[in-house]
């Protein structure tokens, strides 16, 4: 039976232990810097947990882990353990910083844009 989702958010049971705000696929799985994710957990959770992901499409901005330190207005893109950063080798761009990140484990605001293709 086919679904239908118009809230911008999906309940997800967990296959590993995933931190709040880390970009997460449908398997419940923390995302690579190659694999396409759904979304970013908006809490963290234990395997077998259901959390909530925010979707890649839903309106508005969303909260993300930074991998590094990121400028503000930097484009940002998938990186290892479900964060971002600003390297483009081999990963997808998912948004515009809306702030910076000094350092790595940083929580920032982004403005998601829906990339299909990974850089190379």
């Amino acid at each position: 039976m086919s679904q239908f989702n118009d809230t911008g958010y999906k309940s997800v049971t967990l296959t590993e232990a995933v931190g709040q705000f880390l970009r997460t696929n449908a398997a419940g799985e923390l995302c690579g810097i190659t694999e396409r994710g759904i979304g970013y957990a908006t809490r963290q959770g234990a395997i077998g947990d259901t959390v909530s992901v925010a979707l890649h499409s839903k309106q508005g901005t969303t909260k993300v882990v930074a991998a590094a330190a990121i400028a503000a207005d930097a484009i940002v893109y998938s990186a290892a353990s479900g964060k971002v950063s600003v390297s483009a080798s081999t990963a997808f761009p998912l948004g515009i910083a809306l702030e910076a990140a000094a350092a790595d484990g940083d929580i920032i605001e982004i403005m998601p844009l829906v990339g299909e293709t990974a850089v190379s």
